[in-house]
């Protein structure tokens, strides 16, 4: 049946007119907001021709959001966990942040912060775009995050960095430092698990000899 699947999700795809819809993404869109199942969708690709429970299962339903668009793990989305979602890359949210969820047309909805300078206001836009979203989160869970370090230069700078980031068992996605007139600029991404994390490696950072300051970025 596997390939029965592949089939279908490549039907969708090339062939969203059968759902009234310009592209995939509305798909996705609409799907993110309630508004279409993949029961809905399975209904006018192929009715009757595949075992309902089957086509039903929450395996089926992952496999083809996870092919076309993803699924946003950490959030609620109006009380509906891993509902198709994405992060705004703007202001890079981890738990710990207020957060809200705009829904975006043709793009599902983005998870920006609440205080996020790219977030339209509700003067700017129709209030029904803005969507409730809570964090929940389980401990393998990881977030992007991107930390600007500002230091004397000097020798073993980076190395010490790179040492209180591993004490503390976070993983480097990666660093990028330059340096002029005496002065460092490091630009960290790491994943983290929430803002007290952050928080306890921006601490352990600001210790480092040299180091002036540490923002989230």
């Amino acid at each position: 049946f596997n390939s029965d699947r592949e089939q279908l999700i490549k039907d969708i795809e090339q062939n969203t007119e059968i759902l009234g819809l310009a592209n995939i993404e509305s798909v996705y869109s609409e799907i993110s907001t309630g508004k279409l199942t993949v029961r809905d969708i399975i209904d006018k690709f192929t009715p009757n021709e595949v075992d309902e429970v089957d086509i039903e299962s929450e395996t089926f339903t992952e496999k083809f959001i996870n092919k076309a668009r993803g699924v946003a793990k950490g959030v609620k989305v109006d009380g509906v966990s891993n509902a198709l979602i994405a992060f705004a890359k703007c202001c890079s949210p981890i738990p710990g942040d207020e957060i809200i969820g705009y829904i975006t047309r043709g793009r599902g909805i983005t998870i920006h912060k609440t205080e996020c300078s790219n977030l339209p206001t509700m003067h700017d836009t129709e209030e029904d775009r803005f969507i409730n979203v809570e964090w929940d989160v389980s401990v393998d869970v990881s977030f992007i995050v991107r930390l600007k370090i500002v230091a004397e230069d000097r020798k073993n700078l980076l190395k010490d960095i790179t040492e209180s980031i591993s004490s503390l068992n976070i993983n480097i996605t990666s660093v990028d430092i330059t340096a002029k007139d005496s002065l460092a600029v490091c630009i960290l991404i790491i994943d983290a698990r929430d803002t007290k994390q952050v928080l306890r490696l921006t601490n352990k950072l600001n210790q480092i000899k040299d180091v002036m300051f540490v923002d989230r970025v």
